[in-house]
């Protein structure tokens, strides 16, 4: 392979083998000196800078003004943007005044969830608490935690030690039971707030209609208890009142799931409308069991029926130990998560913040 070479002194252009790179020669013409060495880069044409020169002075950079800057983008809608190569524009719009009282409907629902799960948690951790507690007290009264004796002043020493830790931890989890408690009365206020901001949603697919009936459900709620609780007069009515306020409480939660369906339908989202089904079904059997399997066996257990509440114990009992038996580690994980409702609601209010951030044009 040959090298061009030009001339500095001259300026005329000659080749040589690629095997003389590096050397010092004269030119054959001039006899000017210089160095043979491969050019770094190709020659280019001084025309092409000058058209690209005139192609940026053409040019003219556009920049977006705020008032049509889009909307936020989440975290769903960039990994989309990122397949399909380019951003996705919103199907949809609605007023900007609409708009935001939606948001801060499904906001403060949202904040309603993350209460509850609070709730949960400092309620189960003051249960364990109540339990280690009591544990202690009674180890501690024993003689220690082994019940070993020994010296009399070494005794009275480890009881009054593990008597004032049990007492420590019983007063820790009595106080993350009440505030537990006290947490759990704010949530229903901000669901009941966020269900009337809520009433903005579009008519369209009947959204604000559904979380109407909603609305209309949970303020039957107290009248259906009262004039059932009035006529319950037997245990025989007392449960069909019970099971009738259970029947009003899915009630109003279905009610107004298919209400956020209906809305996630008019936003065009189809993931969140079937994310909003199962989330339906999984807050209505959560509710059914928490509310009909404590009362059912409350009212067998003082109705005398306790050969039934024996039988029931028994069959619950034995299927908890075949499935911890199976898998004792997934069984206690499940029933933490599911059985206390944390694994619902941190589900609920990942739908809540998905359908929130849904991008919307605003007119």
């Amino acid at each position: 392979m040959s090298i061009d070479l030009q001339c500095p002194g001259c300026a005329k252009r000659f080749k040589v083998d690629e095997k003389f790179d590096g050397r010092r020669v004269n030119c054959p013409t001039c006899q000017t000196a210089f160095t043979i060495s491969r050019p770094l880069q190709p020659a280019v044409d001084l025309a092409d800078f000058n058209l690209l020169a005139a192609m940026e002075r053409a040019a003219v950079v556009t920049q977006p003004s705020p008032k049509q800057s889009s909307p936020a983008i989440n975290d769903d809608e960039s990994r989309v943007a990122q397949f399909v190569g380019h951003a996705v524009e919103p199907d949809v719009s609605l007023p900007k005044e609409q708009l935001a009282r939606i948001r801060i409907g499904l906001q403060l629902h949202y904040v309603a969830a993350v209460i509850y799960l609070l709730a949960i948690v400092l309620g189960s951790i003051g249960v364990a608490g109540a339990m280690i507690g009591t544990g202690a007290i009674v180890a501690a009264s024993a003689g220690g935690p082994s019940g070993v004796s020994g010296p009399a002043d070494g005794v009275k020493v480890r009881q009054g030690i593990g008597k004032g830790i049990a007492v420590g931890i019983l007063s820790a989890a009595g106080i993350a039971m009440l505030v537990a408690f006290g947490v759990a009365w704010i949530a229903p206020i901000m669901d009941l707030v966020g269900s009337f901001f809520c009433l903005s949603l579009p008519v369209e697919h009947d959204c604000r209609w559904w979380v109407l009936a909603s609305l209309v459900c949970r303020f039957m709620h107290p009248v259906v208890f009262g004039v059932l609780s009035f006529l319950a007069v037997s245990w025989e009515l007392a449960v069909v009142a019970y099971v009738g306020c259970v029947i009003v409480v899915v009630g109003e939660w279905l009610l107004f799931m298919v209400g956020l369906q209906r809305f996630a339908l008019f936003l065009k989202r189809s993931e969140l409308h079937d994310e909003a089904a199962q989330i339906m079904g999984f807050g209505a059997a959560l509710v059914l069991v928490s509310m009909l399997v404590p009362g059912m066996l409350t009212w067998l257990l003082t109705a005398g029926h306790w050969q039934w509440w024996l039988v029931f114990v028994f069959c619950g009992g034995l299927i908890s130990y075949w499935l911890f038996r199976s898998n004792s580690l997934a069984f206690l994980t499940n029933v933490f998560w599911y059985g206390t409702g944390i694994g619902f609601l941190v589900q609920y209010s990942n739908f809540l913040g998905s359908l929130h951030n849904v991008r919307v044009k605003v007119r």
